[in-house]
């Protein structure tokens, strides 16, 4: 994650402002330029990795989830 070439699934997320808004697919989409190569935001890039089956990505979930 840290050298940023993981593949990005933006059409799983989905982002609620907290004025309600309901945004689709990427975070950035509704609020400015989106460049996939600087963008690092942890959560789509482990959700993403996850989906990707990178072993990181599934073993931070699996410790968020799987606690105990």
């Amino acid at each position: 994650m840290t050298d940023n070439r993981w593949r990005c699934h933006d059409d799983v997320l989905a982002n609620v402002d907290p004025d309600g808004v309901i945004t689709k697919d990427c975070y950035v989409k509704s609020r400015g330029e989106i460049r996939c190569a600087t963008c690092g935001f942890t959560p789509v890039a482990e959700a993403s990795g996850a989906l990707d089956l990178i072993p990181g990505s599934l073993r931070a979930g699996w410790k968020l989830f799987l606690k105990g």
